[in-house]
C-alpha cells in the first residue's frame, strides 16, 4: 500500500475519531437542554406523560408562541386553574398522521380515566391529508427506542431537523427583532398581514366545493383519534380554536371576507356535526376570543390561551376531581 494512502487514512480516521468525541456529548448536551426546557418538544424528548391526568394534542395552536412568561403558556394556565398538572403534547406544524402518532403515545401512557384535549383549527381538514400526512417521525416514540448516542442521532437526524423547519424561522426572527414573543395581530407591522396572505395565496379558496369534498375524505381522522382514546379509558375532547373575524375583515374587501368566513364556517358546521354523530366531546371556541386575543388570523396570544384555558378548565374540573 502507497505510505501517503496509509498516512491519509490514519488522519481520516483520527478525525472523524475526534469528531465524534466532540459531536456526540454537544449532541446529547442540545438534546437534555431541550428536554429540561423546550415543553413544547416534550413528546419528543422522552418525558413522560404518565405523571399526568391532563394532556394538550395538536399542532400550533396549542404550542403558546406568542406568549413572553411560561405562566402564560396554555398548560400553566390550565394548572393553575385545575391543580392538575397538563402535559404539553402539541407538535408545531403536525399533520393528521401526526395527531394520531401523538395519541398513541399518549393513550399508551396516560393514566386511564385522562382528559386530552386535541385542537382542530379552523383551516385542518382544508389542507390535512387525513391520516397519512407527516412531518414528524415518532415511531421511535412508539416502539422501544434506543438510549444513549443512538436515540441522540434518531432525533437529530428525524425530529429536530424537521422541527427547525417547521418552526418559522422568518417569524421568529422578526419578533426576536422587536422584543419579545407576545404579539397582537393588528399592533406589530406586517406580522399578521403576511401570515394571511400568506393563506389566502393557498389555491383551495377559488373551488369551495373542492374544498368540502376534501373535507368530508379527511374527517374521518378524528373518529380515529377518537377510538384510540376510548380504548384505553381516555376522555378525548376536541376543541374548535378561535377564528379572528376582525383580521379578515380588516385585511380582506367585503367580498372576499364573506367568502373566506363563509368557508371556514361550513368547515366549522361540518366538524361538529361530524363529532356529534360520533359521539365525540366538542367545545366549540371558534368565536370565543376578542380580537386583541390574537396574534393572528389563526394563533392565540396571552389573552387568548387565558379564554382557551378558563373553557379547557371548565372540561377539567367535571371530569376530574
Amino acid at each position: 500500500m502507497d505510505p501517503r494512502l496509509f498516512r491519509f487514512a490514519v488522519r481520516g480516521c483520527l478525525f472523524c475519531l475526534a469528531l465524534g468525541v466532540l459531536v456526540v456529548p454537544a449532541a446529547v448536551g442540545i438534546r437534555t437542554f431541550q428536554r429540561r426546557h423546550e415543553p413544547r418538544t416534550a413528546l419528543l424528548n422522552g418525558v413522560d406523560p404518565g405523571a399526568y391526568s391532563v394532556a394538550l394534542l395538536g399542532d400550533s395552536a396549542f404550542c403558546s408562541f406568542y406568549v413572553n412568561n411560561e405562566a402564560d403558556t396554555l398548560w400553566n394556565q390550565l394548572e393553575t386553574l385545575t391543580g392538575h398538572a397538563c402535559f404539553p403534547g402539541a407538535l408545531n406544524g403536525a399533520k393528521g398522521g401526526d395527531f394520531l402518532d401523538a395519541a398513541e403515545v399518549l393513550a399508551r401512557r396516560l393514566p386511564a380515566a385522562s382528559v386530552v384535549f386535541i385542537d382542530i383549527v379552523p383551516t385542518r381538514l382544508m389542507w390535512n391529508e387525513g391520516s397519512h400526512g407527516r412531518n414528524y417521525a415518532l415511531s421511535a416514540v412508539l416502539t422501544e427506542r434506543a438510549s444513549g448516542v443512538q436515540a441522540c442521532f434518531d432525533d437529530l437526524r428525524v425530529d429536530y431537523l424537521k422541527y427547525a423547519i417547521l418552526f418559522l424561522k422568518k417569524d421568529r426572527q422578526k419578533i426576536e427583532r422587536q422584543g419579545g414573543y407576545e404579539r397582537v395581530w393588528d399592533r406589530d407591522g406586517d406580522f399578521a398581514r403576511d401570515r394571511y396572505q400568506m393563506m389566502l395565496s393557498w389555491a383551495c379558496w377559488s373551488d369551495p366545493e373542492g374544498v368540502r369534498r376534501k373535507a368530508a375524505e379527511n374527517i374521518g381522522f378524528l373518529g380515529e383519534l377518537d377510538r384510540v382514546f376510548r380504548g384505553q379509558g381516555i376522555r378525548a375532547v376536541f376543541v374548535l380554536t378561535p377564528l379572528n373575524r376582525q383580521q379578515i375583515r380588516t385585511y380582506s374587501d367585503e367580498l372576499v371576507a364573506g367568502n373566506v368566513c363563509s368557508l371556514l364556517d361550513g368547515m366549522r358546521e361540518m366538524t361538529k356535526a361530524y363529532l356529534r354523530d360520533i359521539g365525540a366531546s366538542c367545545i366549540d371556541l371558534f368565536d370565543a376570543c376578542p380580537p386583541e386575543g390574537f396574534a393572528d388570523v389563526l394563533h392565540t396570544n396571552a389573552v387568548g390561551d387565558a379564554v382557551i384555558a378558563r373553557a379547557l378548565a371548565a372540561e377539567v374540573r367535571a371530569a376530574l376531581p
